[in-house]
C-alpha cells in the first residue's frame, strides 16, 4: 500500500513506476504534486483513495486499470486554472466514477470509459468544458442502465449518441453510420468530436435545419 498523503506535494517529482504487487492508494497520496507527468498504475491494484491526484496540474493522461472498481471522490479534480489531466482511460471493470471526480479538469478533452459502468457520481466532470470525445465501449443501451448523477452535462453534451430536444441522433461505432431522427430544428453539433468517425448521415424528414458546418472535418462521408 502506499499511505495516505505519503507524497503530498512533492512538486519536484516528475515520474512515478509503482510496482505490480501493489494493491492501495491511500487517500491524498499524490495530493498537489504539481511536476508529476506521468504514473504507470498496475493491474494488482484494487482501491484508489479520496484526492489521490487531486491537484496534479502537471499530469496530462492517466490510465486506470479495470481491477480497480471505484473511482473515489475528487480524484484527479484540478484545484486551479492551470493545466491540468487532458486524457483519461478507464478500463473494463470499473463500475463506478464517484462525486466531483474529474471537476475542474479544464483541459480534459478524451474520456474512454468502460462497458462494465454503472454509475457516474454528481458534479463528476464539472467544469470539462474542453471535453469533446467519450469513447464508451458499450452502446447506446448500456448507456441508458447508468446513473448519471446531476452536474454532469459537460459529458452528456458531447456524446456519440443523445437527445435534442425531440431529435434523437447516434453514430454507430462499428460502421460510423450517423442516424438523425425527431423534428424540430437543431441549434448545437454535440458530435463535433466524431465527425472524423461518420462515413454516412440519415436525417429523418421532420428535421427542419442543422447548423452551419455540422459536419465540419467529416472527411470519410
Amino acid at each position: 500500500s502506499i499511505y495516505e498523503r505519503a507524497f503530498q506535494r512533492c512538486s519536484l517529482v516528475k515520474s512515478i513506476e509503482l510496482p505490480d504487487t501493489l494493491t492501495n492508494i491511500g487517500d491524498y497520496a499524490f495530493l498537489s504534486c504539481y511536476g508529476l507527468e506521468s504514473i504507470t498504475l498496475p493491474d494488482s491494484l484494487k482501491t484508489i483513495g479520496t484526492c489521490a491526484f487531486s491537484g496534479c496540474v502537471s499530469l496530462a493522461a492517466i490510465n486506470v486499470p479495470g481491477s480497480v472498481e471505484s473511482i473515489p471522490y475528487s480524484f484527479c479534480s484540478s484545484t486551479s486554472t492551470n493545466l491540468a489531466v487532458v486524457e483519461v482511460t478507464l478500463n473494463e471493470g470499473t463500475k463506478s466514477i464517484g462525486d466531483y471526480a474529474f471537476a475542474r479538469c479544464y483541459d480534459l478533452e478524451v474520456i474512454r470509459l468502460p462497458a462494465t459502468l454503472e454509475s457516474i457520481g454528481e458534479n463528476a466532470f464539472l467544469y470539462c468544458h474542453a471535453l469533446s470525445v467519450v469513447d464508451y465501449n458499450g452502446d447506446k443501451d448500456d448507456w441508458e442502465k447508468i446513473d448519471v448523477k446531476d452536474g454532469n452535462d459537460a459529458l452528456l453534451n458531447v456524446m456519440p449518441f443523445g437527445k435534442i430536444g425531440s431529435i434523437e441522433y447516434n453514430i454507430d461505432k462499428e460502421t460510423g453510420a450517423m442516424t438523425i431522427e425527431g423534428s424540430g430544428a437543431i441549434d448545437t453539433v454535440p458530435w463535433s468530436g466524431y465527425t472524423s468517425n461518420i462515413t454516412s448521415v440519415s436525417i429523418s424528414n421532420g428535421v427542419s435545419s442543422i447548423p452551419f458546418k455540422a459536419f465540419a472535418g467529416a472527411t470519410n462521408l
